[in-house]
């Protein structure tokens, strides 16, 4: 039995561990949880004047997490829209 050789760790593609991200504020690792991830929108005026009578664009998505140490926000990646609703 100790001639047996180890066999390698297998690596199958779309199963590796999640990318870590690192917070900017405290440096603590950020892992992507689809459980913690919400969507914020971003609020855009359009125009000086215009934006007074509450007019907007409409809002970009991003999906986001929270740092688990300082609770800042981390913005990962922008959500885009289905091409038909």
């Amino acid at each position: 039995m100790s001639n047996w050789k180890r066999k390698k760790k297998i690596e199958i593609p779309g199963m590796n561990p999640p990318k870590k991200y690192i917070c900017k504020v405290c440096g603590s690792d950020i892992v992507p949880n689809k459980d913690r991830r919400y969507v914020v929108k971003e609020r855009l005026c359009t125009g000086g004047l215009s934006s007074l009578n509450g007019t907007y664009d409409e809002p970009r998505e991003f999906d986001a997490f929270d740092c688990k140490i300082c609770g800042c926000q981390f913005i990962a990646k922008e959500r885009l829209r289905k091409a038909y609703e």
